[in-house]
């Protein structure tokens, strides 16, 4: 069966993410026992790629925000990086568990300090969104350069 696009705004979110070493006192680009290596890696999450969308475009935001949360990321930890992006930095396990605020002084594995950016095109076009779409869309992110 056929069926016509939905109308509203449509989006496509291709996901990337990156990742490097971490230590705790001697920040990126060092191993847990204090050896400089500046190693990159990417990471295949394709697996989050889709499309989302709304028929009223003071609902994409929520959309977004229950894609993200279906992958165990949050919204609000992302901020506009720049046209048709969003980006955000965490500190990880070597399994990709978040080593944050509450397991952080406590943790004695190796670090990576990964990187995710969120690529959007309005579809059906494939154009990047501007900055002043992306914030009128996703009026809880603050801008990068804010």
């Amino acid at each position: 069966m056929i069926t016509a696009p939905p109308k509203g705004i449509v989006l496509k979110l291709t996901f990337y993410k990156t990742a490097e070493y971490d230590h705790k006192e001697l920040g990126a680009g060092y191993k847990v026992d204090g050896t400089e290596d500046y190693s990159r890696w990417d990471m295949d999450i394709r697996d989050l790629n889709g499309v989302i969308w709304a028929s009223e475009i003071t609902d994409i935001q929520d959309r977004l925000r229950q894609h993200l949360q279906d992958y165990g990321l949050n919204l609000e930890d992302f901020v506009i990086f720049d046209n048709g992006r969003l980006t955000a930095a965490f500190d990880e396990d070597e399994n990709g568990n978040a080593v944050d605020g509450s397991t952080f002084s406590s943790f004695r594995g190796q670090l990576y300090l990964v990187d995710y950016d969120i690529y959007i095109t309005a579809l059906p076009d494939e154009y990047p969104l501007t900055i002043n779409e992306m914030k009128a869309l996703f009026p809880s992110l603050k801008e990068y350069w804010e």
